[in-house]
């Protein structure tokens, strides 16, 4: 029987292994966003099929509630951890030499949904083992580390890899070899944590199959997940809570990117890995430790709303960055206070989602399914955002991003929510 705060690991502090983990989650998701986003809007792929695909290649976290039964019920969740990890570095390493086929969008695509998948799915069995690992308190209060490591994930992708690849495109690689050469030395990076993180990653008591019981394992964990008190609200509340975000996420490199004439920023590769993928991965990293520390402090009923209005109202400012087309220290600025506030409003959302799925045998699927229908909505809201600006162009489209967070806002009124002390030890 899984019992996620039964038998919590003493062992081993959750400092010597929740970083290195968490940064492992977030290198495939952040790659799968990035390559499509970044790379095919340097090759001059247009913008609608950069949001369709986009979009599409969210389904496998979507999707994911569907075989997460199949990671409770077989072995052991470090196990999967390990396996999938292995799946993504073969991915990336895929990836690279996709990027430079004469065939490479569809190449690309391809390499993207194996990742995806293998993503998806180490997802399933991380946050499980999180669950199993540390006790409720534990979990409120590392919610902010575990997304600091997602965030720092994010500045290795974007800081790191797409400032490479600028590198090598700047010394005079054509843009498929030079993304090749710096997706390479993701794929070797990515393979050294994952030896690292095999020694560090303890070995929880609790962590085996689920038991079996007489109804079928997805008929049980769907049925005592959607029985739960006031659960229409609740799956609005996770549908619609992130979707404008999840738009403005969607288009925030080709609007970067993209030149003036067509009404982005026109940044070089370079400058976008140094404002988006460092200035404001940074500012998302301390949102989401100072989100998870006030949790902690204050209890989440008490802090919702703050945090819900920190992450929506900065979008504000890319509506203004659309019409007036600051130049780049203000930029920089409008990048930094948008993602602090989405990081710090993220993290109550990570703890509500921890919340929801706990208190029965399949708190690892039920987390599946809460996270599921958050990818659900991010590939709804990237796959009309493409269309969007096409059709009205970027000022039109972050004051539709803007409206768009008002339903989620909405759905609080009537979700259940509970305060629950935390510390971090």
């Amino acid at each position: 029987m899984e019992a996620p705060v039964q038998n919590p690991v003493r062992a081993r502090s959750p400092w010597a292994f929740v970083p290195i983990l968490y940064f492992l989650q977030g290198i495939p998701y952040m790659l799968v966003q990035t390559v499509p986003g970044a790379f095919l809007t340097l090759m001059k792929v247009p913008v609608e099929t950069i949001g369709h695909w986009t979009g599409l290649l969210g389904l496998p976290w979507t999707l994911k509630p569907l075989w997460s039964p199949v990671v409770d019920l077989v072995g052991r969740k470090r196990v999967w951890i390990l396996a999938t990890q292995i799946l993504i570095v073969v991915g990336i390493a895929a990836l690279s030499f996709a990027v430079t086929s004469s065939h490479f969008l569809t190449w690309t695509l391809i390499a993207c949904a194996w990742i995806a998948f293998g993503s998806a799915t180490h997802d399933i069995a991380a946050d499980g083992f999180y669950l199993l690992a540390l006790d409720r308190p534990q979990q409120a209060a590392f919610v902010g580390i575990r997304s600091a490591s997602f965030r720092l994930a994010m500045i290795f992708v974007t800081g790191g890899i797409v400032y490479l690849a600028g590198w090598f495109e700047a010394g005079g690689d054509p843009v498929p070899r030079a993304w090749s050469r710096a997706l390479v030395a993701a794929a070797i990076a990515y393979a050294v944590a994952l030896i690292c993180n095999a020694f560090l990653m303890p070995r929880p008591g609790s962590d085996g199959p689920v038991r079996r019981a007489d109804k079928p394992p997805v008929v049980e964990a769907l049925s005592t997940y959607f029985g739960q008190r006031r659960i229409v609200a609740v799956v609005a509340f996770i549908l619609l809570y992130r979707f404008g975000e999840s738009m403005l996420t969607a288009m925030a490199r080709p609007f970067l990117l993209k030149p003036a004439a067509e009404g982005g920023m026109g940044l070089t590769a370079r400058q976008f890995g140094v404002l988006y993928g460092t200035i404001g991965v940074l500012s998302l990293l301390v949102g989401g430790i100072l989100g998870g520390i006030w949790i902690s402090k204050r209890g989440l009923k008490r802090c919702l709303w703050p945090m819900v209005i920190a992450m929506h109202a900065p979008n504000l400012l890319f509506l203004w960055a659309a019409i007036a087309h600051p130049g780049k220290a203000f930029l920089a600025t409008v990048i930094a206070v948008e993602q602090l506030g989405y990081g710090f409003g993220f993290a109550a959302y990570t703890v509500y989602l921890m919340q929801v799925s706990q208190g029965g045998r399949f708190a690892t699927t039920h987390y599946a399914i809460s996270t599921g229908l958050m990818g659900l909505a991010a590939m709804g809201a990237a796959y009309i955002s493409g269309d969007i600006v096409a059709k009205l162009g970027f000022p039109w489209f972050f004051g539709i991003v803007c409206l768009a967070s008002i339903p989620g806002m909405f759905t609080i009124l009537f979700i259940p929510v509970k305060d629950e002390p935390a510390k971090i030890a």
